[in-house]
This record gives structure tokens, C-alpha cells and sequence, in this order.
């Protein structure tokens, strides 16, 4: 859907699913139904992928982390990341564990960052 502010004058917004759009203030806006602990999970995931780290959530409310095919730690939707000492088999896997903790908690500070903004079309 395309959606224009002002005929031919202003920018150009496309918004993937106009079902969800509300006015407020004269700002369009497309409302996010998952939860925050849902759109946490996925964004750490996300950005845990483009580090090469294999992420996959389970039905056990879990991201699991894998690096090299090994299993790494699991990440819940607090943030808190757990992992087996086991599992840490070197420096160069201590060295990703250090990545991930680093990384929920980035993710969970600029969440609850956006959180407190207004979502925009854009």
C-alpha cells in the first residue's frame, strides 16, 4: 500500500499491511501485535545471525545459539543467557559466549529504547 501525506508533495511511505495502520496526530502509524518479549526475541536473533551464529527458537520459549555447529548457550526473553561450561570448548567460543551476552543486552537496552517511541510508517 502506498500512502501519501500531502498529494504529490511529501515523501513516499509503504507500509506492507495497511490493515494495521492508525492515524494519530496526522502521523500514520503500523501497530506491532506481537509482545515485546516476542519482538526482543527476534530482533536478538536477527542481529545474532549477522555475527555467523546459528540462532533457532524453540517452543520452549528459548533462542538457542549454536557456533560451528556446536551448541553455544540459550537466551531467554529477559536477556539472561545460559550455557553449559562444557559447551565452551576454547577461546575462540568464550570469545562468541562474550558476543552474545554483549549482544542481549545492547538489544534489551535499545528495545526498551523504542519501546518508548512512537512507530512510524516509514
Amino acid at each position: 500500500m502506498l500512502v501519501f501525506t500531502k498529494p504529490m508533495t511529501s515523501a513516499l511511505f509503504v507500509c506492507p499491511k495497511a490493515q494495521n495502520l492508525h492515524l494519530t496526530g496526522g502521523i500514520r502509524m503500523l501497530k506491532d501485535t506481537r509482545s515485546q518479549k516476542q519482538k526482543f526475541m527476534d530482533e536478538l536473533g536477527h542481529q545474532l545471525q549477522r555475527r555467523k551464529l546459528d540462532t533457532q527458537q524453540m517452543n520452549d520459549g528459548l533462542l538457542h545459539v549454536k557456533w560451528n555447529e556446536q551448541k553455544l548457550c540459550t537466551v531467554d526473553s529477559s536477556g539472561a543467557v545460559r550455557f553449559r561450561a562444557g559447551d565452551i570448548l576454547d577461546a575462540e567460543a568464550e570469545h562468541q559466549l562474550q558476543s552474545v551476552m554483549h549482544m542481549a543486552k545492547q538489544v534489551k537496552e535499545y528495545m526498551q529504547i523504542l519501546e518508548l517511541a512512537p512507530s512510524l510508517c516509514v
